[in-house]
């Protein structure tokens, strides 16, 4: 069970657990040398830097227009070659 946290407002609410967090990060894990903390450092140097330039994680296509219908709890889609838009841009 978890407790409900009483708090009067965010500010509060955020002063605590970052408190909790700052003690957390000071705890030793059964099995390991280093404290919480020091591994999320030696982790957060070892992270890439984000890139300079906002990117998606996919590719943009051309592709014929589809029909989306659900088949029980499944989507499924299947070509619509009467639609609107004979091409489209299909994000995948």
């Amino acid at each position: 069970m978890v407790p409900i946290l009483r708090v009067s407002g965010w500010e509060e609410l955020n002063t605590r657990l970052e408190g909790e967090s700052r003690k957390r990060r000071l705890r030793r894990l059964r099995g390991h040398t280093e404290t919480i903390g020091e591994r999320f450092e030696r982790d957060h140097a070892a992270m890439l830097l984000p890139p300079a330039a906002p990117c998606e994680a996919c590719e943009w296509i051309a592709g014929p227009s589809v029909h989306c219908h659900w088949f029980g709890t499944d989507p499924t889609t299947t070509p619509c070659p009467r639609s609107r838009a004979s091409q489209v841009w299909v994000k995948g």
